[in-house]
């Protein structure tokens, strides 16, 4: 599977890499064969400073996509 790493106006920690990189591979037992996976972090200039850091996660599988998407602070 290749895993690739996108952010947007912020920086990845290697802790931070190696952790969602742990959780996409266990997506794997149950998922048909996935062929690539992007994570993509990003910070945004919202007034709620519950939502400024979002997390989107995009996998191929199969020629379908499936995306998952968090806000957090």
């Amino acid at each position: 599977m290749d895993l690739h790493f996108v952010a947007k106006h912020t920086t990845v920690s290697d802790q931070i890499r190696e952790y969602a990189q742990t959780k996409v591979t266990k997506l794997e037992r149950y998922l048909p064969p996935v062929s690539s996976a992007q994570v993509e972090f990003a910070l945004e200039a919202t007034r709620a400073a519950d939502d400024r850091a979002v997390v989107q996660v995009t996998l191929h599988c199969n020629g379908n996509i499936l995306r998952a998407q968090e806000r957090a602070s």
